[in-house]
């Protein structure tokens, strides 16, 4: 139906096409075809219509919506985490493994009585120092019932020993000196000596004479 009809036109406006194959022809009526096509694609251009371009109106955006608060664990579990990660912290004897008594602390900071001070603390934990390095007793049990297992029930006379030594040598030391030690390089003559007995004597060790456990 379409070429029919298109066929039809080219017929009746031979005259037409001529004087637009003309027009095209010559430079200067070329800019009159380009604005020809600019009114065609947007009318509103012309300078005949007397209607007022609408402005341009912004397509708001939709009101942002907040986040939902992130549920978190309780900050005693957080606090309980981040103690029992591999992180620097300080502290004294029977934490990390048994020095002066025969047990280390289970006192750990997530436990009721340190988080809140309202709560009295329970006997067992009274003059306890906090626990920030996790199940450490767990980590020495484990390591004992290896050892008895290897050397049978020797191991917990020889803890017991180990022990009461830490506690008894220590404060038997005495000072050499009233301003204590400075530490320094040793001279070269010294190391030279510590060296040349290492390197002649290195091959010569002999396991020491221990009890077992």
């Amino acid at each position: 139906m379409l070429q029919p009809n298109l066929n039809r036109w080219i017929d009746d406006n031979q005259l037409l096409l001529k004087q637009l194959k003309m027009m095209l022809s010559c430079p200067r009526y070329m800019v009159l075809v380009a604005l020809m096509a600019l009114l065609a694609a947007d009318p509103t251009n012309a300078f005949w219509n007397t209607k007022k371009k609408e402005p341009e109106v912004k397509k708001e955006e939709p009101p942002a919506v907040a986040e939902a608060a992130v549920v978190t664990e309780p900050v005693v579990e957080e606090e309980k985490r981040t103690l029992e990660a591999d992180v620097p912290v300080e502290y004294g004897v029977d934490i990390s493994y048994p020095m002066h008594k025969a047990t280390v602390s289970t006192n750990y900071p997530w436990l009721p009585h340190n988080v809140d001070p309202t709560i009295p603390v329970p006997p067992e934990y009274e003059g306890m120092p906090i626990q920030p390095l996790g199940d450490r007793q767990g980590f020495f049990d484990k390591y004992m019932a290896g050892c008895v297992e290897s050397y049978g029930e020797s191991c917990y006379r020889n803890e017991r020993d180990r022990i009461e030594m830490n506690v008894r040598q220590i404060q038997s030391m005495i000072n050499y000196t009233e301003t204590g030690f400075l530490k320094i390089k040793a001279p070269e003559r010294v190391f030279k000596l510590l060296r040349d007995f290492w390197e002649a004597n290195k091959d010569k060790a002999k396991n020491e004479d221990w009890p077992a456990g």
